[in-house]
């Protein structure tokens, strides 16, 4: 599983750098934008893997705390870009963090039934939409 975050995370950053270097630079909005999913990235990143194997961080609250660090990134993307679907897939993140947190460490099974609901449809489905609209207007 590690494999696949650090191979995830250079695909991702040679994407980044490609796109950059073919596009020429970014906007200071895109930078923040850029800059706002990066950091939720690291935050993620440090609390899933290295709060969880050090004990910091119990393994039912992870889920529920990167629910709130999306929900967060979505808010202030959608926020910046005036785009209120955005804004409001943070809501949606946020919901799910406050399901999570409620139900808490009673039913583990629940948390895992959860996130990837929050996952399919605040992360994937969107992102499958707004591709379709870049590549019918490019």
């Amino acid at each position: 599983m590690d494999c696949l975050v650090v191979l995830g995370i250079i695909l991702t950053a040679w994407i980044l750098i490609s796109k950059c270097k073919a596009g020429g630079s970014l906007t200071f909005i895109g930078k923040v934008i850029v800059s706002t999913w990066i950091g939720c990235g690291i935050a993620v990143l440090l609390i899933s893997f290295i709060g969880s194997r050090t004990g910091a961080i119990h393994t039912w609250a992870i889920s529920p705390i990167n629910s709130t660090i999306f929900g967060m990134g979505f808010y202030i993307c959608g926020v910046i870009s005036s785009q209120k679907w955005c804004r409001n897939l943070g809501f949606g993140w946020w919901a799910g963090a406050l399901l999570m947190l409620w139900i808490g460490d009673t039913d583990m099974h629940w948390d895992f039934a959860i996130m990837p609901l929050l996952i399919f449809f605040f992360l994937l489905v969107p992102g499958i939409i707004i591709f379709f609209k870049e590549k019918r207007s490019a």
